[in-house]
């Protein structure tokens, strides 16, 4: 019997500080300088690769309306050219791009969809919008009338080609429709267990439950409580600075005690990662399948803190293994093989 080819994919996920956008920092410059370090060896490596970015990666997440994020494109003018910039990356480094980006709709201008693409080199591969919108989009984004899809990636080794089924959901895309649908539904996950999906990758903007949101209860306590954590640990309100990583106890204001000391920023977010996996339950039984989620982290407007906790999960029949995953609070780059 003649063994099966392996065709590898290198993937880094890049785990962006919400505020770079906000504060105006170089984030191109960043993204560039460890593109190029010998650290990951990304540049030089001659495999498949896959670069990932969160969702809405080079804006900021909370928009008051379609007007404010018109505001916010014209004050930040390098990203009207976000998509030129994501075929330059994935030319210059040979890797495909997957990231959350503002898309304006061509015919009407004045319309905007939370949406994640997909380039190769010149080529548009996917654009998929966020069809389950949560509350915070429904202020600015245009719901879809798309369904969920599919797209194929080419990977490549010393003899063959392999073409692998993806598909991309967006943050709120793993939930039930507007938590209206029923919970058990999956419709997503449901949508990539029919398609046998090989590689679903979820750009996300998920938060701590310490985020201020909808109906939310505790405003006052969580706003103190998040204001105390920024002047704790300035660099989640602004990435360009360093954290010396003292984990500090903290007063907590909110009844929820979990967070009593600053640690759960310098270690993953266990419970969630462990939602993202129970989300996609059609396909826990799946064969050498992956899922990606690459989150945001920081706090943004002295409201949300994103959770981070970026991963990588490898579905084998029952048995999953996370094969790596990032911290809540810091700004960070996830590297990982796929192999396929």
């Amino acid at each position: 019997m003649t063994a099966k080819s392996s065709f590898k994919l290198n993937v880094l996920m890049f785990q962006l500080n919400a505020n770079n956008s906000v504060k105006l920092t170089n984030i191109r410059s960043k993204i560039n300088n460890i593109l190029e370090s010998n650290k990951f060896n990304f540049k030089s490596a001659n495999t498949n690769k896959l670069i990932v970015f969160p969702e809405l990666a080079y804006h900021k997440y909370l928009f008051d309306s379609n007007k404010d994020v018109e505001q916010f494109l014209q004050a930040n003018t390098e990203e009207n050219n976000i998509i030129d910039y994501f075929k330059t990356l994935s030319k210059k480094y040979n890797s495909y791009v997957i990231s959350g980006f503002i898309e304006r709709d061509a015919s009407t201008k004045d319309k905007f969809y939370n949406s994640s693409i997909c380039v190769y080199k010149d080529d548009i591969i996917k654009i998929h919008r966020k069809k389950h919108l949560y509350y915070t989009d429904e202020k600015w984004t245009s719901e879809t009338t798309q369904d969920f899809s599919t797209f194929k990636m080419e990977l490549k080794n010393e003899n063959e080609v392999k073409q692998i089924n993806c598909s991309m959901g967006i943050c709120m895309d793993i939930n039930p429709y507007k938590f209206i649908a029923p919970f058990d539904k999956f419709e997503f996950s449901s949508f990539c267990a029919k398609e046998d999906v090989d590689l679903v990758v979820c750009p996300t903007a998920w938060t701590t439950s310490c985020s201020v949101l909808q109906n939310e209860t505790e405003v006052d306590q969580k706003k103190r409580y998040l204001d105390l954590l920024e002047k704790m640990k300035p660099s989640l309100q602004n990435p360009n600075l360093t954290d010396d990583r003292e984990i500090l106890h903290v007063n907590s204001l909110m009844n929820d005690k979990t967070y009593s000391t600053t640690e759960f920023l310098y270690k993953p977010d266990i419970q969630t990662i462990n939602y993202w996996y129970s989300r996609f339950r059609p396909m826990h039984d799946s064969q050498n399948k992956y899922l990606l989620f690459c989150d945001k982290t920081g706090i943004e407007n002295n409201s949300v803190l994103y959770n981070g906790s970026s991963t990588c999960i490898e579905l084998n029949g029952g048995n999953p293994m996370v094969k790596g995953c990032l911290t809540t609070g810091d700004e960070s780059v996830l590297s990982c093989e796929l192999e396929f």
